[in-house]
């Protein structure tokens, strides 16, 4: 499949002509990427989107032979001097994503966020099978069979 550089169209500070993320976090759940989305957003040389996951790249309602980049670049005031990236980890494995990706901005930098492939921690942070959670298991019945 072949994508053409997109053609994006929107009026402020940076010319849209020249506007591109400089970097874009992908990467598989669990992995960090929402941490690294907000520190990277604390920084104050870096901009991140408004929000995390634009869902651009892997929008199949584009017209990807003529993109309009606007959704994208809405989420970002264009003062110079700043670097700007963007987090959106399904971007490492849907179709033709990062040849979108590629095509908007060949230079651009990309982050992976990959993990052990060990048990992810729940949502609740803990590790559903780490020892400790083993021993307050264990400790919790301790106490409730003592208590009968």
């Amino acid at each position: 499949m072949r994508v053409q550089t997109p053609k994006c169209a929107h009026g402020a500070m940076i010319a849209a002509s020249e506007r591109r993320l400089d970097f874009f976090v992908v990467g598989v759940q669990k992995a960090g990427t929402t941490a690294l989305h907000e520190m990277l957003s604390r920084r104050p040389d870096i901009q991140m989107a408004s929000g995390k996951e634009v869902h651009f790249f892997d929008d199949e309602t584009i017209n990807w032979n003529e993109p309009d980049c606007d959704r994208l670049h809405s989420r970002f005031s264009w003062k110079p001097a700043r670097v700007r990236g963007e987090a959106t980890p399904i971007t490492i494995y849907w179709p033709n994503a990062l040849e979108r990706l590629h095509a908007y901005n060949p230079n651009a930098k990309i982050i992976v966020a990959l993990r052990h492939p060990a048990p992810a921690p729940s949502r609740t942070g803990a590790w559903s099978g780490s020892a400790a959670t083993r021993r307050f298991r264990s400790r919790k019945q301790s106490v409730k069979a003592g208590s009968a």
